[in-house]
């Protein structure tokens, strides 16, 4: 819903023991359709974030861009009959 309605998402760094948002960098890019932010130095990382409003709506915008042209329920359910298709045959 962040991606599709043009937000910036802010994203923790991914823990690598479990796995946990990789599939967040599947679909989407780093700094070109979220922001991915450090533990360790959030804050900082933050308020540098926050002071450049248009840098913030460009992310939000290529997010909406891409989510609609690729993630809509329509190309969903397409890939679903592709996967099933392929595991038919």
């Amino acid at each position: 819903d962040c991606f599709a309605s043009g937000g910036c998402l802010l994203y923790l760094d991914v823990d690598e023991r479990n796995g946990v948002g990789a599939g967040l960098e599947f679909c989407f890019e780093k700094n070109r359709h979220y922001v991915e932010l450090d533990k360790g130095d959030f804050s900082y990382q933050l308020k540098q974030l926050l002071s450049d409003e248009k840098h913030l709506r460009r992310i939000g915008l290529n997010a909406a861009q891409l989510t609609h042209e690729k993630h809509s329920w329509a190309q969903r359910a397409k890939k679903i009959i592709q996967d099933i298709n392929y595991v038919k045959s």
